[in-house]
């Protein structure tokens, strides 16, 4: 379901500020049909759960987490 992911901005180039955040973009793969028995694509069933992945970052994670969610419909 997720392709690749990376982290970007502030944090990635060494120009933080105490208050930046740090950005992670998402790229989820297109897979249209049955998913998990359930006739939906994968952005969908990614956006059910996004909220749940960036919670546990944020959990791990020194600094505020961005997400950013990206999608590359083929």
């Amino acid at each position: 379901m997720i392709k690749r992911s990376w982290f970007f901005a502030r944090r990635l180039k060494g120009t933080a500020r105490n208050n930046s955040d740090l950005d992670l973009g998402v790229e989820v793969e297109w897979v249209p049909g049955k998913m998990f028995g359930v006739c939906e694509d994968a952005l969908l069933l990614w956006r059910s759960v996004s909220a749940h992945f960036e919670n546990q970052m944020r959990e791990v994670s020194p600094w505020p987490i961005e997400l950013q969610n990206y999608v590359n419909e083929q």
